[in-house]
């Protein structure tokens, strides 16, 4: 992928929004801490999370159908490891790119999360350790 492209995207990334489907519905804003997901950590007993999809693979644009499998194979893959899971969408502030579903997982290892966003062709996960604060992790 040229440099520029690569650029272009994970600005984008930064500057997405990440919904989280909690008892009270919150974001997610790259570097900016998070109350409530330190809540969750609190509620959950764990320290870290992470923010993952599997729609759109390299942000190339794929059909509905193909982002729903893929979906549906990252929730089966997350459902064997046991951690807690929050639903969600990653929204693009100015609605040029279509929302995708995606999912917050508490107490999963940086390690684990990276394997994820491989596994799932992602160009970038977020990465949230002890202080709520998500950041990207290029995949």
């Amino acid at each position: 992928m040229k440099q520029h492209r690569r650029r272009q995207l994970l600005e984008a990334y930064r500057l997405a929004r990440y919904e989280v489907d909690a008892e009270a519905r919150f974001e997610l804003r790259v570097d900016c801490a998070s109350e409530p997901l330190m809540a969750l950590y609190d509620v959950h007993g764990v320290s870290t999370a992470s923010y993952v999809t599997a729609f759109n693979p390299q942000s190339v644009r794929h059909s509905d159908i193909a982002n729903r499998r893929a979906h549906e194979r990252l929730l089966a893959s997350l459902g064997q490891g046991g951690w807690p899971l929050l639903g969600g969408r990653a929204r693009d502030p100015d609605g040029a790119w279509p929302a995708e579903d995606s999912v917050l997982v508490l107490g999963i290892s940086q390690r684990q999360t990276l394997r994820l966003g491989q596994a799932f062709d992602q160009m970038a996960v977020l990465w949230c350790t002890a202080d709520a604060i998500p950041r990207l992790l290029e995949c």
